[in-house]
């Protein structure tokens, strides 16, 4: 789930995370369904945490060949720690709410 949560903050910014996943936001959703998928094996995590993995397998096969990806030319690594610190404390802050919330 951190690496989730890093991809997540990274896809709003300009960095080489970013450039080298080309789609973060999408890579980041597939990922936290099939973990939720996995940890919850019921009739209703299949419908919802499947649904959200078709979803993003279908935007990034859709983004990719229309050719939709970040095309800027000077990544900035400064990018890539605020993604890692703020994906780190949104981890942190899920686990300490997770419970309560769900």
């Amino acid at each position: 789930m951190p690496i989730v949560l890093i991809l997540m903050v990274a896809s709003h910014l300009k960095g080489y995370i970013k450039k080298k996943a080309k789609h973060p936001m999408m890579v980041g959703v597939l990922l936290w369904s099939v973990v939720h998928l996995i940890a919850n094996g019921d009739r209703a995590a299949l419908y919802l945490f499947g649904a959200f993995a078709l979803f993003s397998v279908y935007s990034i096969v859709s983004s990719t060949r229309r050719g939709l990806a970040p095309t800027y030319e000077s990544p900035n690594r400064t990018h890539d720690f605020i993604a890692i610190g703020a994906g780190g404390v949104l981890f942190a802050g899920i686990l300490w709410g997770h419970g309560f919330l769900t």
